[in-house]
């Protein structure tokens, strides 16, 4: 199977199946890691792009296809999309290259009737590549709804830099859970607490933070790590190793951890020596939190413990009401702070979710309130750049659940913080530390 024949399969699987961009792409590459490094590079590449830029590339299609994207055959508008996405966006690709291997495809999945229409449509944008190039790269690859959201909640300067932000390339961060940090030094990895600060932002100031916290040269695979199966490394990007600090777990708390999976927060408050119950709901994330747990957990120096369960954070579980020294909520969300690293969510996230999500998240804080003992700690955070979803949670546990806002001099000196990307150099992030009233 070349090249472009996998480009194929996984963005099948994500676009037309509903599959999760990061997810699939990580099976795939690991499944194929016998492959040179400049083939996986190409495979990744050519994907994300075009799932990033999915809503122009579209655009573009229908400009100069007889037939609309939505009308086409699955397999026919996957193939124009993987390939006006490289006509578009890689400028060292020859179009005739491109065209080529488009019709090649087509015809070996059984689709010769329909290698014209795909020839034609190709050429036509190949034609026009250079100036397509051009405009493209001027125009957001977000709806006009997000933009606007952004605009209004956060300011047009920042809303600006979140968007430059998303088509920059980012590193897979990991957490080093080792003795001596001169190990992931000598793996050339890179630690986030000599990070620069970036002008105007908040860059070095959070990363400083998180000595732990190492980013993966390009190329580089956390599974290729010496000690990763054992568990020496465990891919979490900064902004949920942040919010772990920020829970202040200490030796011998029971914590919760309510969606736990796939598992990073877990384990984080594990290495802190917390008695850990790691909760998610369905077969797959089960498998997936299982998986990063039996990789982790031979690794212990403080004493911690999980106990992972298939259940349901929106039913309240009687027998832990008031024994929990910690909960950590880290609820569902639009993804509006992660668009870079999940870019289909570019594309499926539509305006009326964000309204449902809301009452989701309430309903798992409904339920799981009451678990937080007097004086203990409720870790409320998501990934998204949503009011509704983030401060008005926290006024919501304040208001009708008896919590108070819990500031930490060194985290959170306000009890809440949101951490915008282009800014503090993290994923969009927001973090909110309340303690129920003795």
């Amino acid at each position: 199977m070349n090249e472009r024949e996998i480009i194929l399969d996984i963005l099948t699987e994500i676009l037309e199946k509903g599959a999760y961009s990061h997810l699939t792409e990580k099976a795939v590459l690991d499944k194929y890691d016998y492959l040179p490094s400049r083939s996986k590079a190409f495979i990744k590449r050519v994907t994300e792009v075009t799932v990033e830029e999915l809503l122009l590339v579209d655009e573009v299609i229908d400009r100069y296809a007889s037939l609309k994207v939505k009308k086409q055959k699955p397999l026919i508008r996957t193939v124009l999309r993987m390939s006006t996405a490289q006509l578009v966006y890689f400028d060292r690709v020859p179009s005739a290259a491109i065209v080529n291997e488009a019709v090649k495809l087509v015809r070996k999945r059984g689709f010769s009737n329909l290698s014209g229409f795909v020839n034609g449509t190709l050429r036509s944008i190949g034609k026009d590549r250079e100036a397509l190039s051009f405009e493209m790269s001027s125009r957001s690859p977000v709806p006009s709804w997000i933009i606007d959201h952004l605009s209004k909640h956060y300011g047009a300067e920042n809303a600006a830099a979140v968007l430059d932000d998303i088509r920059k390339e980012h590193p897979v961060f990991v957490r080093y859970r080792g003795e001596d940090p001169a190990v992931p030094v000598r793996e050339g990895l890179i630690p986030m607490e000599t990070a620069k600060d970036e002008p105007g932002g908040t860059h070095a100031g959070i990363l400083s933070l998180l000595p732990r916290a190492y980013a993966l040269p390009k190329g580089v695979s956390a599974a290729s790590l010496p000690g990763f199966s054992e568990g020496l490394y465990i891919v979490q990007d900064s902004a949920s190793q942040f919010a772990v600090c920020c829970a202040g777990i200490k030796k011998g708390d029971l914590v919760i951890d309510l969606c736990a999976s796939p598992g990073g927060k877990t384990v984080g408050a594990f290495d802190c020596g917390g008695e850990v119950i790691a909760r998610d709901i369905g077969d797959a994330r089960i498998a997936m939190l299982k998986d990063t747990v039996s990789r982790c957990e031979s690794l212990n120096r403080n004493g911690g413990s999980i106990r992972i369960a298939d259940f349901d954070a929106t039913v309240t579980d009687e027998t832990l009401r008031e024994k929990a020294d910690v909960v950590l909520a880290d609820l569902p969300c639009s993804g509006l702070g992660v668009l870079t690293r999940k870019s289909d969510l570019r594309s499926k996230t539509k305006k009326e979710d964000l309204l449902a999500l809301r009452d989701l998240q309430r309903k798992i804080l409904d339920a799981s309130a009451c678990y937080v003992k007097k004086g203990g700690t409720l870790l409320y955070s998501t990934c998204t750049l949503n009011p509704s979803e983030n401060e008005e949670q926290a006024q919501y546990l304040i208001e009708r659940h008896g919590f108070v806002l819990r500031p930490d001099p060194l985290y959170l000196p306000e009890g809440m913080r949101t951490l915008l990307p282009g800014r503090d150099g993290t994923d969009g992030f927001f973090i909110a530390r309340l303690s129920r009233k003795e």
